[in-house]
């Protein structure tokens, strides 16, 4: 895999932007290649020109985030190479000094459906592989199916839970350390992938970019940009239609 990573001179996160890019090239047997994201007209559609013309399978972009009431990451190249869609996109914020170098990591692979979400388990899958990590499959499902309910009213298991399950068990078999949660939405889709991915100390959450959300997070645009928002670990795009190469 070939990593494109925008990086800006005067931004004091390039360092780690880097490091990062270099860890996932290296882990991938693959090459970085440096673009200089100094201020410029059109800078995500450049970013995106050159990815094409290195042959670039993934690029590195940072992001200072979006708060709650400006729009800072809506206007943001970032936003802009996320919307084109063409390619995965690993979104890092500022401060985050890369991968960890010991102990255990661990992927979280955020699923809807079973169709939706197919390339999202399968980039979650090869990133587990290159990284020698442990995937959590999460789901966030009904309220229903919050464990103190399931306890209190015993029934066969909720079809959302299957579904984890399956995913599980199949990359399971493809040799990765995987483990299926089913999470209650209580705190919305984006923040409880947020929360949990904090629980589970997630190096890296892999998510699809076409889920929407609710009308309270509408200018978010997508459950990816409100994930985005809410939790300070990178994020990998898939967009819909882009096969793990």
């Amino acid at each position: 895999m070939n990593v494109l990573v925008a990086v800006e001179a005067s931004d004091a996160s390039s360092p780690h932007h880097l490091e990062f890019a270099g860890q996932l090239a290296r882990a991938y047997g693959g090459g970085v290649t440096r673009f200089d994201a100094a201020p410029q007209p059109h800078l995500a559609q450049a970013v995106l020109e050159a990815a094409d013309r290195q042959g670039c399978d993934l690029i590195v972009i940072g992001t200072e985030g979006l708060d709650p009431f400006i729009s800072r990451f809506l206007d943001s190249p970032a936003h802009e190479v996320l919307e084109a869609r063409r390619l995965p996109v690993l979104v890092v914020h500022p401060g985050q000094a890369g991968l960890r170098k010991r102990g255990r990591r661990t992927v979280l692979a955020a699923m809807a459906d079973a169709a939706y979400s197919a390339r999202v388990l399968q980039h979650a899958l090869h990133l587990a592989k290159a990284l020698g990590a442990e995937v959590k499959v999460v789901h966030v499902g009904s309220r229903e199916e919050d464990p103190v309910a399931t306890l209190l009213h015993p029934a066969d298991p909720h079809p959302s839970q299957v579904m984890v399950a399956q995913a599980a068990g199949e990359l399971g078999r493809q040799g990765v350390r995987v483990e299926g949660l089913v999470v209650p939405n209580y705190a919305g889709l984006a923040g409880e992938l947020a929360q949990t991915a904090d629980r589970v100390d997630a190096d890296v959450i892999v998510i699809g970019s076409s889920g929407k959300l609710d009308l309270g997070q509408w200018l978010m645009g997508s459950i990816a940009e409100a994930v985005l928002h809410l939790s300070r670990r990178p994020v990998l795009v898939v967009p819909r239609g882009v096969a793990e190469k």
